[in-house]
């Protein structure tokens, strides 16, 4: 792979350079003083105290701290995984664009959340898409080039081998509501108990922000192990239909309503559950041959970084 590397340096105009005659001076943008440096209007990214820092000067300490290159690394692969994929004729279809990011989002426990992630990433929606799609090439394309598949054998061999993990435990589904003060706690339990609507004082009592987005404070299935302790006791506790606490926690003082039980189902290996351990086989296959793929890729390629 040949890589031409050349040095950046900044161009700053001469302060008297004669003009023809005949040509008059164009317009120039409005000029700030910073210590010794020259900032174009447009080039300003922020301003502090009266000190300007300039787009040049910022991306100048990115490439300092390695950030620039990791930029242009991530940019340089987009552009050759494309490539290649229009060569295989690869291609990501929209529903699995759609699934993709809809994946990517359940690891979030709120819609703020996956938001709130996605502002601290810098990332807009269109760039993690793109990333996205990248990443899906990427694995069609290692898949189609090294000719990657699961055996029926290797499912049936995962499978007997973890039984015990492919098992489905109890798990429980609730509605709660978090208020940080005992009191409060006291009579919203004392006003369920008595009939009130859950849903209703969850989005108009609950101290949890996520109340507001989760209907009636829905938890969804979880089972033992996966919350606080307190939570878990008084949950795995109630019957259908039943108010639990206040239950004292970090936060404050959960009330819960048991929504809905599943009992603990042993593995079964039906088409479900073989597919869940073809799609993890095949993706432990893409992982394990991926990096070298992609470099091999990269040495095929014509690279030029100035």
């Amino acid at each position: 792979m040949k890589k031409i590397i050349c040095l950046l340096c900044m161009l700053v105009p001469a302060a008297s350079c004669p003009l023809p005659a005949e040509e008059k001076p164009k317009a120039q943008a409005p000029q700030y003083e910073l210590e010794t440096v020259k900032i174009q209007k447009e080039d300003i990214v922020a301003k502090v105290n009266g000190r300007l820092i300039g787009a040049s000067e910022l991306y100048g300490r990115l490439v300092s701290a390695g950030e620039a290159r990791k930029m242009l690394n991530l940019m340089i692969r987009e552009v050759i995984v494309g490539d290649e994929a229009k060569k295989q004729q690869l291609s990501v279809t929209g529903p699995e664009l759609q699934d993709a990011m809809a994946q990517m989002q359940k690891q979030f426990g709120t819609p703020t959340e996956f938001d709130e992630w996605m502002k601290n990433q810098g990332l807009s929606v269109d760039e993690l898409k793109t990333q996205i799609t990248t990443n899906l090439l990427e694995e069609k394309l290692v898949v189609k080039a090294r000719k990657l598949e699961v055996t029926k054998k290797e499912i049936q061999e995962f499978f007997d081998n973890n039984k015990e993990k492919l098992s489905t435990p109890e798990q429980v589904r609730c509605r709660y509501i978090l208020v940080k003060d005992k009191q409060k706690a006291d009579d919203l339990a004392l006003a369920l108990r008595a009939g009130a609507d859950f849903d209703i004082m969850a989005k108009a009592k609950s101290e949890d922000p996520a109340n507001k987005e989760n209907a009636g404070g829905d938890t969804g299935f979880f089972a033992r192990g996966t919350v606080a302790k307190e939570i878990e006791d008084a949950a795995f506790a109630l019957k259908i239909g039943e108010i639990g606490g206040p239950v004292k926690v970090k936060q404050g003082y959960y009330i819960m309503k048991m929504v809905e039980k599943k009992a603990a189902k042993p593995a079964t290996f039906d088409k479900e559950t073989q597919a869940h351990i073809k799609d993890y086989l095949l993706h432990s296959k893409i992982s394990n041959t991926l990096s070298g793929y992609l470099t091999e890729l990269e040495s095929a390629s014509k690279i030029e970084i100035y």
